[in-house]
């Protein structure tokens, strides 16, 4: 379909274009490609879009901002416009349906703090992204970023089509669920109603169920009069203070009372001040965790294709491999000088150990595990190596002597 590019498999549908995971054989990596679908109307329209979400991407990804950069853009063979850009593991949406639960708040409070930033830096070019939701959240290893500008557009540029509640929608593409009750009467997206889209986000992630959810048989008027009128459930779980208060003010009816991104992720970050350390959440099975295709070209000689082998475990040194058993009047005094030196005490050229003339047996154990991913993350004290101490693993500096070592005076 497109050169350079092999296993296409498609991962999604849009509107009007198609999105593929494939195989990039110069750079050796999977990516996503984004295809206009054929018979997709208004062909130069959509052309002139892609070029635009290629200069939106590229403008943000390049400040540092949390959305998702675009590598190419050009057009297939068949004339049909696409973008080339990074592969990530999937969406909030995917995570959610993946997971079957929703997101605990710390964990959304992780996701959405570098996206609000991105949508404030959007704003910042006066740029409207249009239809943040869900599934334009995309997450990997690397951290969550803000996907999908087709839709965006300048804030002064108009919209055709009549106002009031009695509109149509003017585009087709809106997502119902998540888009702010003035745009659902017919107006143009704005700052206020980016913020609008944050809010419903959030409240999915932490609720069962988006907060205005179209029911069966109901009209778009009804619908309409529901997002206006009616304020959004309540969410029935214990959330972290802050949390609600600052969905109810993304939320806001009239637009001018909802705070702006810069204000709402300074809530994000007030209320992951009083949190536990947490990185977002990734999918278990990722749309980047795929072995390359087997037609694919070999990497280059001496590129790093491979993997350096684990380093065999440490085993505990066993007690028969240390010298010979001290006097028991010295044992206490050579554990110190090892404990305090970290070598060997001066009292018997390196023993560890402190055992009688009669040592104990030696108890085998697992070596010292290395700290798990947990500890690393919320940067919990490691406890110290063990020391073997008479055939016995002990946890902590050896215990001093019982009472003060009697010398015996000269006769």
């Amino acid at each position: 379909m497109i050169p350079g590019y092999r296993s296409f498999e498609l991962l999604g549908r849009g509107g009007s274009a198609d999105v593929y995971r494939a195989w990039e054989d110069s750079l050796h990596r999977y990516v996503a490609v984004k295809v206009l679908r054929p018979g997709a109307p208004g062909d130069e329209r959509w052309r002139t879009r892609f070029e635009r979400e290629k200069a939106l991407h590229a403008q943000l990804a390049g400040r540092g901002l949390a959305v998702v950069p675009v590598f190419r853009a050009d057009v297939t063979s068949d004339g049909r416009p696409y973008l080339v850009m990074q592969l990530y593991d999937g969406s909030v949406h995917d995570w959610i349906v993946a997971e079957g639960t929703t997101f605990t708040d710390a964990q959304a409070v992780a996701v959405l703090r570098p996206v609000a930033e991105a949508v404030q830096g959007a704003h910042d070019l006066d740029i409207v992204h249009g239809d943040i939701k869900p599934e334009n959240i995309l997450l990997s290893e690397g951290g969550p970023a803000l996907g999908d500008f087709g839709v965006a557009r300048a804030v002064s540029s108009p919209r055709s089509g009549s106002k009031g509640p009695g509109a149509s929608l003017p585009d087709r593409r809106l997502t119902l669920r998540h888009a702010a009750p003035e745009v659902l009467d017919g107006e143009p997206p704005t700052r206020a109603s980016d913020v609008w889209s944050l809010g419903s986000t959030l409240y999915r992630m932490l609720a069962p169920a988006c907060a205005f959810e179209p029911r069966s048989g109901e009209s778009l008027d009804d619908f309409r009069h529901r997002v206006r009128f009616d304020p959004p459930p309540p969410i029935m779980r214990q959330l972290q203070d802050g949390v609600w208060e600052l969905i109810e003010a993304a939320m806001a009816k009239d637009p001018a009372s909802r705070p702006d991104a810069r204000d709402l992720r300074r809530s994000l970050d007030a209320i992951a001040r009083v949190q536990l350390p947490t990185t977002a959440p990734t999918l278990t099975r990722g749309a980047t965790v795929v072995p390359p295709p087997a037609d694919a070209p070999p990497l280059p000689p001496g590129t790093g294709a491979t993997v350096d082998p684990e380093p065999p475990p440490v085993e505990p040194l066993p007690v028969e491999a240390l010298p010979g058993p001290v006097p028991a009047a010295d044992a206490a005094i050579a554990d110190a000088a090892v404990t305090a030196t970290g070598g060997p005490g001066p009292a018997d050229g390196g023993s560890a150990s402190a055992t009688t003339a009669d040592p104990a047996p030696e108890v085998a154990g697992p070596p010292w595990p290395n700290p798990s991913p947990f500890a690393a993350r919320h940067d919990a004290p490691l406890a110290p190596p063990p020391t073997v101490r008479g055939g016995r693993r002990s946890y902590g500096p050896p215990a001093p002597p019982a009472g003060p070592r009697r010398v015996p005076s000269p006769v």
